[in-house]
């Protein structure tokens, strides 16, 4: 979806389709605070979308990559000096993966950098924005966004875990 698009929808969904209320670099503000929210989620949940990876070399490291957010648990790598190095006991190059973060948009023609199913998620947050710096209330919005939102990933129970919810059923019948 193009940045101008989510300005459409920001508007309406906050009773300012005369642009009165919020600027364009206001709502611009709010679009972007809505990418790094919904990004933190989805690196959060460990979510495909977020997941890179990158040779690096054991003798000379990598720089990191300007998406870089964090590197994925278990990697056997480190940040130093100012770039993704190796495990000294590695040799040669190894991919590593890492979570990365979309750039910023900066310009009403961007299209939001989320497959469409997570755009309504930036929208959501950046209404959130909007509506707290006029000082409304935000907890009935954020009550429907629940239920529009597509932030948390399907999670498979492992092999001999109970979904019982707890509890002692030994010697019941």
């Amino acid at each position: 979806m193009l940045v101008q698009s989510a300005f459409d929808i920001i508007r309406a969904r906050t009773n300012d389709t005369g642009a009165l209320i919020f600027t364009d670099t206001e709502l611009m503000h709010y679009v972007n605070m809505g990418i790094t929210v919904v990004a933190n989620m989805m690196i959060k949940e460990g979510n495909p979308f977020t997941v890179k990876s990158m040779s690096v070399p054991s003798t000379t490291g990598s720089e990191i990559p300007d998406d870089f957010h964090s590197l994925m648990p278990g990697e056997t790598a480190y940040i130093g000096n100012g770039k993704i190095n190796l495990d000294g006991a590695i040799s040669g190059s190894k991919d590593v993966r890492y979570f990365s973060s979309p750039a910023l948009v900066s310009d009403v023609g961007d299209e939001i950098p989320f497959p469409s199913a997570y755009v309504t998620s930036v929208i959501n947050a950046a209404v959130e924005f909007a509506i707290m710096r006029i000082g409304k209330d935000v907890s009935q919005e954020r009550e429907g966004h629940v239920g529009t939102g597509n932030m948390i990933v399907a999670r498979q129970t492992p092999l001999g875990a109970s979904m019982s919810g707890g509890g002692n059923s030994a010697g019941q019948g």
